[in-house]
């Protein structure tokens, strides 16, 4: 019987963040992208460190993301943790918000501003819908992880063994 949560070749648990972070050979495996090789890191004195980065900005993101919607954090965090169905869901969320931020980089801090067009996207637009992929929302919706109701959660115990 598989404890959860665990670490395999796509995903590793971050005990310190409590969240699931991709691996770069699970992105190189399920996207066919090598990771060093696109994010141009090859004059970089430690390229494993900046897409060790990389990946923990697409979990960021993605656990932000749902964060912003749920009403109970904690509850949340300890149901990804623990329930199979959803780590795979946030799983597959994470891969599609790699491949979107690898497309499109990550729009979660720019500034709004188009100096070139003298014109401006309002802030919540960038640091919400923006931000994510839309298929990556769309798994993230439909499995329950961006539901903003209450959440009960029997022999929750916040953050041990998690």
């Amino acid at each position: 019987m598989t404890t959860y949560p665990f670490d395999d070749n796509e995903m590793k648990y971050d005990y310190d963040k409590h969240r699931y972070i991709l691996t770069q050979s699970g992105v190189e495996e399920r996207l066919k992208i090598n990771l060093q090789k696109e994010l141009n890191l090859s004059n970089s004195s430690n390229p494993a460190d900046e897409v060790n980065a990389f990946l923990n900005d697409v979990s960021l993101e993605v656990y932000d993301f749902v964060y912003a919607h749920v009403m109970n954090k904690y509850a949340m965090e300890y149901l990804i943790a623990k329930k199979p169905l959803l780590r795979e869901t946030i799983k597959d969320a994470m891969l599609e918000q790699a491949k979107y931020m690898y497309i499109n980089g990550s729009i979660a801090n720019e500034s709004g501003i188009d100096f070139t067009k003298g014109t401006a996207i309002p802030l919540d637009e960038i640091r919400g819908e923006r931000r994510i992929s839309p298929y990556a929302k769309n798994l993230l919706s439909t499995a329950g992880l961006l539901y903003s109701g209450r959440v009960v959660v029997r022999g929750f115990k916040f953050r041990e063994g998690y």
